[in-house]
């Protein structure tokens, strides 16, 4: 397969060692569907034999074959955007609803407030809203080093028009705010 052969004669051949997986064999409903149209997921299937029921004998061999390859596929969670979403008192956001504008798929913050995006090198702008919160716009840079995480001192505003509300932070460090404490920084362009 990596050397771009294909399993049978009737198939085409690996182009570079990779295939579409619904060129090879279709699959509808799957769990990589279900999993990023509903919670943002990226599920990958590595085919790494032809055999998909290989012998326990032979598991030894497909690792270390692939073994420098899923590493480094493995250190990409990495790369991109992370944080916390929290209250002006410092507490998680469980569930804050997260975008990255243009693009169709959006994410939640975990109970813990936390968020990650897998992101190439670029300048992005989030999107952040949760229930009872003004919702806030940010306006961020990925670097190829390292991920970035976003300033604990972006927060969001009160409506002028409407009663006070909590506002919502995006805190790296998880360090309590109140809105007098509050500063914004400009961001990278």
């Amino acid at each position: 397969m990596s050397r771009g052969v294909s399993c049978k004669s009737s198939q085409t051949a690996f182009r570079r060692g990779i295939t579409n997986g619904a060129e090879w064999y279709p699959l509808t409903g799957g769990m990589q569907d279900f999993n990023y149209v509903w919670y943002g997921c990226m599920e990958v299937t590595l085919e790494v034999s032809c055999c998909k029921y290989p012998p326990a004998h032979e598991l030894p061999k497909y690792w270390e074959d692939n073994r420098v390859s899923l590493i480094k596929y493995l250190a990409e969670a990495h790369r991109g955007v992370q944080g916390f979403v929290v209250d002006e008192n410092g507490n998680p956001v469980e569930k804050a609803s997260l975008k990255i504008k243009s693009r169709d798929v959006g994410f939640q913050s975990t109970k813990y407030g936390e968020f990650w995006r897998i992101l190439m090198p670029g300048v992005y702008k989030l999107e952040v809203y949760a229930e009872g919160y003004v919702p806030r716009e940010i306006e961020f840079m990925v670097v190829e080093q390292h991920p970035t995480l976003l300033n604990p001192w972006q927060v969001f505003e009160r409506p002028i028009t409407s009663p006070p509300k909590t506002i919502l932070s995006i805190d790296n460090a998880n360090t309590p705010q109140t809105e007098e404490e509050s500063i914004s920084f400009p961001t990278d362009k």
